[in-house]
């Protein structure tokens, strides 16, 4: 869970929110005492170690909302038209449906499938999750996927294909579409054909809004960085007018940096240095002479 950690981190720097080293330590130690299962006891303790004023909490939540969203596949059915028995579409998960790390006895149990990518969910087929509409499985094994792909590094909306493509493909697309050519050649079996064609545009539909998701919560940040930085490259005279605002922002920053850097008095280092006025104010009784003295 560690990882998923680090990618809510990433979430949240793209939200805006300042994330220091000390306040993830602390949110790291609340999460082994309060666990993943409660979803509220979860934000809650996030949002204290890591949010700090009322600006902060209100990105916290929005992110945290967006984050910990699993509401792929939901609508998945079966197909016979009925929703697999045991899903409840539109339910909202709990954090605790994150696939966690898989150790290597684990990933020795559930295997790579072949060329098709990861299997996960004990080697069954994609093709097989599919059919029966077994939402939950799905989800995972997207989430699996995406996290071996590298998806919260997607910064550009022309990035939106490219990792569509790479989840299908770790998903298990290869092998999909290879049993729906077998399908076709098949006289006896149209009707597979048919069922599996749906499902992998289902699939893609799928995928393409979970990247959608993705690359708004973790690629708001480095583009408006980018711009950011063009934008302190340029002359003002050559700032657009629907820029000001921006400026406004970032002249903003560059200030209470420079404040915050020259308003910090340093401290010399005087201890064990004779206080001289202290000594002389003592000693006025013996004629200036000190008898008495004080040390810093």
């Amino acid at each position: 869970m560690q990882a998923t950690l680090e990618d809510f981190f990433k979430a949240l720097r793209g939200s805006d929110l300042e994330i220091h080293l000390n306040a993830q330590v602390e949110a790291a130690r609340a999460v082994e005492l309060v666990g993943w299962s409660d979803r509220a006891l979860l934000k809650s303790a996030l949002g204290t170690t890591l949010a700090k004023t009322t600006v902060d909490r209100a990105l916290f939540d929005e992110a945290f909302d967006h984050f910990f969203r699993f509401s792929s596949f939901e609508n998945l059915a079966a197909p016979g038209g009925a929703v697999r028995p045991g899903v409840q579409p539109g339910a909202d998960a709990t954090p605790a449906q994150d696939p966690p790390e898989q150790s290597p006895k684990n990933q020795t149990a559930t295997g790579s499938g072949g060329p098709g990518g990861c299997q996960g969910s004990g080697g069954q087929a994609l093709s097989q999750l599919l059919l029966s509409g077994d939402s939950a499985a799905l989800a995972k094994r997207m989430q699996e996927a995406a996290r071996e792909v590298g998806l919260t590094d997607i910064w550009f909306f022309t990035q939106k294909g490219f990792y569509t493509q790479k989840i299908q493909q770790a998903m298990g697309l290869e092998l999909l579409d290879r049993e729906i050519s077998d399908a076709k050649r098949q006289t006896l079996a149209p009707e597979r054909a048919k069922e599996l064609e749906l499902a992998r545009k289902k699939l893609f539909e799928e995928v393409r809004n979970f990247v959608e998701r993705k690359l708004a919560l973790f690629g708001t940040a480095p583009t408006r960085q980018l711009h950011d930085d063009f934008l302190q490259t340029q002359k003002l005279s050559n700032i657009e007018k629907r820029d000001f605002a921006r400026m406004h922002v970032i002249v903003s920053k560059i200030a209470k940096r420079l404040a915050d850097r020259h308003s910090r008095r340093k401290k010399q280092r005087v201890r064990g240095q004779l206080d001289f006025r202290k000594t002389l104010r003592k000693n006025a009784a013996y004629d200036g002479v000190m008898f008495e003295t004080f040390w810093r």
